[in-house]
């Protein structure tokens, strides 16, 4: 990378991980140690400050101080699928997936998380419950819960009994 590396994670069979950056990329690389990586990922204009890898292990999720989300084939490094609302203002911090990869939780400089649908790329709902930015999110591997944490020094955990308890935007 050019500048700071913000994010990084492995891919759940251990053969490559990638790693997110202030140089706005995203690159993937062999577990092995090889100098180079195998490939970057292009498409934001600012920091990347997450990167997590999609259950179907062939695709990387990335949030980005551009304000945006996106979701980047590993194979090819393109961008796949985009998240991003005229309506927002500030960083995308963090992000996780539900279980079946169907949804994308995104954390915000604006103190809110929003659950994204992967698959149309539009918000379902928008959890608000910090007074500060979001800075972690995590999904239990069951899905039967979510934890945000914030820089106001609160976590939150909802208990999810299912996809539909999100609330409504």
């Amino acid at each position: 990378h050019l500048s700071d590396v913000m994010s990084v994670a492995i891919e759940e069979k251990g053969k490559t991980f990638a790693s997110g950056s202030c140089d706005a990329t995203v690159k993937i690389w062999d577990i092995r140690g090889k100098k180079d990586p195998i490939r970057s990922c292009h498409g934001h204009e600012s920091d990347v400050n997450c990167v997590k890898w999609l259950n179907d292990y062939n695709t990387i999720g990335t949030a980005s101080s551009d304000g945006t989300c996106a979701l980047f084939d590993a194979s090819s490094g393109k961008p796949v699928q985009g998240f991003s609302s005229p309506n927002l203002v500030g960083e995308a911090t963090f992000l996780d997936f539900t279980k079946s990869g169907r949804y994308l939780i995104a954390g915000y400089e604006d103190e809110v998380a929003r659950v994204w649908d992967t698959r149309y790329a539009r918000i379902t709902s928008t959890l608000s419950c910090h007074y500060d930015r979001v800075s972690c999110i995590s999904v239990a591997p069951d899905g039967a819960a979510l934890c945000t944490g914030s820089w106001d020094s609160s976590i939150w955990v909802r208990h999810l009994v299912s996809v539909s308890s999100f609330p409504r935007s």
